[in-house]
């Protein structure tokens, strides 16, 4: 079962010893650039001028010569600060120092060389103000190295901090399956990339593992607009650039600590349960040969005895109780650059995590399968064992002519492997559930990819920066799912006896493979000095992605399956429009615009339901809840199917924007984003039930790429930097719809003569009207700093059943007549998290004292997805699940 998830990376060294090496390529670079224009004191262009970006950490300088019209580009930088010069025979030498590059940022810098003769000492300008990015289009968010270290965040996890930028949200507001949604999709639509390696699973589209914070030196969050440098994703890529070491040894270490003593009693607890957590990590960082080879490891733990509540005031008492949920994580991390010259850059990194937690406890759980608002009690939760590695070598080249040119080869392999907690059948109920869980798996997926940029400049009426890429990458899968193994009891109301019984009798084993391959070109026009249009076009393709068990078995059977191979999506063309228009002569007043498609990768999930399908076994009014009770059953096979057309999920999206700074540190800016998603996948059940309407199997599964999506967004961000801190708000008005919000949730339509989802259209699980973020920073007295982030958001929507099943597939996700999909509206959603720092200097380290408090307000957030949505329960419109409430959190970090 194993060879298919070996296989890719031999298939890897294949392909990297062929000759397509040279031209073969690639991806999405983790880097900064530097632009500007070099004139002389009399205003005329100056060509041969050589520019030169000094990294202040590793002592690497990265070089460019302006042309003809003096404009020059240095591409490829890491994000850090950096010193730049621009000299020339016979002319002074310029400089800039203190220049910060962000990830994926632009920067535009001017210089004026005056005679030698007039002007013999180098003239030095320090950059640090705030200013607007005038060569970039997309709507961006970065959080720097200093808002990672500084901002306080329970989880301490990127892609949380993620949540943060404007347009992003908590996808799911259930702690199994929360992921990030960026614009109008969740996140199985967004890209994670670490230093230009995928981080998505290939699976579900998931995030394959995490990261240590103390590796991750910034990221930007891509919102909309992005270039055609960006692939697989089509609602939004999170960009993460690691952490390097540098000429200067430097060592990192922090240890944090909760317990029940230091947190306030939660929601629904009637005491407080034994929790604790300890997080500790340390980080190194420095030279092997200055100025040439630098290595940074990191390491961090994680050890949380947590827990989960329900309490229903007597409603549901089957399922009240405080149910323990411990977690532990180990994540590591390793990182070597090498420069062997000037033109030549070698990186090689390693990412690991490694987990064990309880899932599926309190007000969280699959049983949601059957009944939108149900929660489990404590022997239903599950055991899941998780991993993650990553492994990525990258060599850049730059040409005496200009041109650069980049190789990365990256590995990822991931893997869950879930198994129930406790034996015997499980009971399931509309209101919830308990027994064992009916729901296990043992999944591992991989990743094999080599990609290449190719990036250079040329003058034709402005000037153009055009990058060429082009990737290749092997993708597989192999899972072994089991359903309903101990047997399952499933009620159509609470108080009824057991209406069915099901036992697994064959697990389910999907596997399966897919080469995805992708090309794009990216120019970037400096038309005049105020006006850089962004020209993009790139290509997907993935050969397999839909045909892992084409034709299905049994395909004579059913009149809607298919019977011959399924024709990849061939036609995956994404053009990539973006306008900067500067609007003064200062560049203090952008505005932006753009347009594009994002075609989103397959979910290897959907072809492997075709590869080997389970079987159970069916017993209708079993008359006993005692499995031992039973007679003898017959299995019945499942079948599940894509439909005969799969394509592509994509988003079509429009973007308009304006941002300006002003004097004193203020920057403004406002941008509304349109987002039209269709091809999304949406999963039903078309058999029916006590009447079959299939007779002689117990579920049969479509998928079809018919579910649609949209999301129309405004935002307004405003920093403002003041003597000793800063401040940093942003307020999103949001509307997100689609058909269904996740995709292996049965939806309600299950006529197999009709395709039209358009009345399943509602609010997204993660439609927030309103959402406001605010971040700010400052110096306090006797040494102390504090940094406050607060975070608001208005209700989000939960789905009403009537709690029966009317369309006979066993779902209890019928809706009243006349009623929409999440047509009611939840509670709403607000925190205050503090941390306060002292810092101390002992010795030749610096040690600071830390006191984080999260939800400092001890506010009730209660969960959206936990509320009760079936009508016929007395419990309707209440909620099960919470966050926690106030934490308090001691700990300390050194830096040396």
């Amino acid at each position: 079962m194993r060879e298919a998830v070996a296989r890719p990376w031999f298939t890897l060294v294949l392909v990297a010893l062929s000759p397509l090496v040279a031209m073969n390529a690639a991806a999405q670079t983790p880097a900064a650039s530097v632009t500007g224009v070099v004139v002389a004191t009399d205003g005329s262009l100056l060509a041969g001028v050589e520019v030169a970006a000094l990294d202040g950490r590793t002592g690497y300088r990265y070089r460019a010569l302006s042309n003809e019209l003096g404009r020059y580009w240095l591409s490829g930088l890491p994000p850090g600060l950096y010193h730049l010069s621009a000299e020339r025979l016979g002319l002074a030498r310029s400089e800039r120092t203190g220049l910060g590059l962000p990830v994926g940022s632009t920067t535009t810098v001017d210089f004026v060389l005056q005679d030698e003769a007039i002007e013999l000492e180098a003239l030095a300008v320090v950059v640090g103000a705030r200013v607007v990015e005038t060569t970039q289009s997309d709507v961006s968010y970065v959080i720097d190295a200093e808002g990672i270290a500084s901002i306080p965040e329970e989880s301490r996890e990127f892609m949380d901090l993620a949540r943060l930028a404007p347009g992003a949200t908590i996808a799911y507001d259930d702690p199994t399956v929360a992921g990030t949604s960026i614009g109008a999709l969740n996140s199985q639509s967004v890209g994670i990339r670490l230093d230009g390696g995928s981080l998505t699973g290939a699976y579900l589209n998931e995030q394959a593992g995490s990261v240590p914070l103390l590796a991750v030196g910034e990221f930007e969050v891509l919102t909309s607009g992005y270039s055609a440098k960006f692939g697989q994703a089509s609602s939004g890529i999170v960009n993460a650039v690691s952490r390097r070491g540098g000429n200067d040894m430097e060592v990192e270490a922090f240890s944090l600590l909760r317990h029940r003593w230091l947190t306030a009693l939660g929601a629904f607890e009637q005491a407080k349960p034994d929790y604790n957590r300890i997080h500790f990590g340390a980080a190194v960082g420095g030279p092997i040969v200055r100025d040439q080879t630098h290595y940074f490891v990191a390491v961090e733990r994680k050890v949380e005895n947590r827990f989960e509540t329900v309490e229903t005031g007597g409603a549901l008492p089957a399922i009240e109780g405080t149910f323990n949920a411990p977690f532990t994580q180990t994540l590591l991390f390793a990182r070597v650059d090498h420069r062997p010259s000037d033109r030549d850059r070698i990186t090689l990194r390693y990412s690991g995590d490694l987990s064990d937690r309880r899932d599926d406890v309190g007000g969280a759980t699959v049983c949601r399968e059957f009944g939108p608002s149900a929660v489990g009690a404590e022997e239903f939760g599950v055991d899941v064992d998780g991993s993650m590695h990553s492994v990525l070598g990258a060599y850049q080249h730059q040409f005496e002519n200009g041109l650069v040119a980049e190789t990365r080869i990256h590995g990822l392999a991931s893997g869950d492997s879930r198994s129930r907690a406790s034996g015997g059948p499980s009971f399931i109920r509309p209101s919830g559930c308990s027994g064992a869980n009916f729901y296990a798996w043992d999944t591992r997926t991989s990743r094999a990819e080599l990609s290449q940029d190719m990036s250079s400049t040329f003058s034709f009426v402005g000037t153009h920066r055009w990058t060429l890429g082009f990737s290749a990458a092997r993708v597989a899968y192999d899972d072994t799912d089991g359903n309903n193994v101990n047997g399952s009891f499933l009620y159509f109301g609470d108080a009824d006896p057991p209406a069915l019984y099901l036992s697994s009798v064959a697990e389910q084993l999907r596997t399966g493979s897919n080469w995805q391959l992708a090309a794009y070109l990216q120019d970037e026009w400096d038309v005049t000095e105020r006006i850089t249009l962004q020209l993009g076009l790139r290509y997907d393709l993935e050969t397999d992605a839909v045909n892992a068990g084409s034709p299905p078995r049994d395909a004579s059977a059913l009149p809607f399956l298919v019977t011959e191979v399924r024709a990849p999506d061939r036609n995956n063309i994404a053009p990539r429009l973006g306008l900067a228009l500067a609007l003064d002569e200062d560049a203090t007043t952008v505005a932006r615009a753009g347009f594009g498609l994002f075609y989103n990768q397959f979910l290897g999930w959907f072809p492997a339901l075709e590869t080997q399908p389970g079987e159970l076994a069916l017993l209708f009014g079993p008359g006993t809840e005692d499995p031992a009770q039973l007679p003898p059953l017959s299995p019945d096979p499942g079948i599940f199917t894509l439909g005969n057309e799969a394509s592509a999920p994509v988003t079509r999206q429009y973007s308009l924007g304006i941002e300006r700074a002003f004097s004193g540190g203020l920057l403004l800016r406002a941008d509304a984003v349109f987002v039209d998603a269709w091809n999304q996948p949406i999963f039903r059940d078309l058999q029916t039930f006590p009447v079959p309407r299939y007779p002689g199997y117990y579920i049969v599964g479509q998928i079809l790429t018919r579910g649609e999506a949209e999301a129309r967004m405004l935002t307004v961000r405003g920093q403002k930097d003041f003597e000793g801190g800063n401040i940093d708000v942003h307020y999103t008005l949001g509307e997100r719809k689609t058909t269904n919000d996740w995709w292996f949730n049965a939806s309600a339509q299950n006529d197999p003569n009709s395709e039209d989802f358009s009345g399943e259209m509602g609010p997204a699980a993660w439609d927030e009207r309103h959402r406001v973020v605010g971040l700010a920073q400052t110096e306090l007295p006797l040494g102390f700093n504090v940094f406050f982030k607060g975070v608001y958001a208005s209700a989000r929507p939960f789905n009403a059943v009537t709690g029966s099943d009317e369309n006979g597939d066993l779902r209890f996700n019928d809706r009243p007549s006349g009623e929409g999909r999440n047509a009611r509206r939840g509670p709403d959603y607000l925190t205050l998290d503090v941390a306060l720092t002292r810092g101390f200097r002992v010795s030749a380290s610096d040690l600071e004292l830390v006191l984080n408090v999260y939800n400092a307000t001890n506010r009730t957030n209660l969960r959206a997805q936990s509320v009760v949505g079936d009508l016929s329960s007395t419990a309707f419109g209440e909620a099960f699940g919470a966050y926690p409430k106030r934490q308090l959190e001691i700990g300390v970090r050194t830096r040396r």
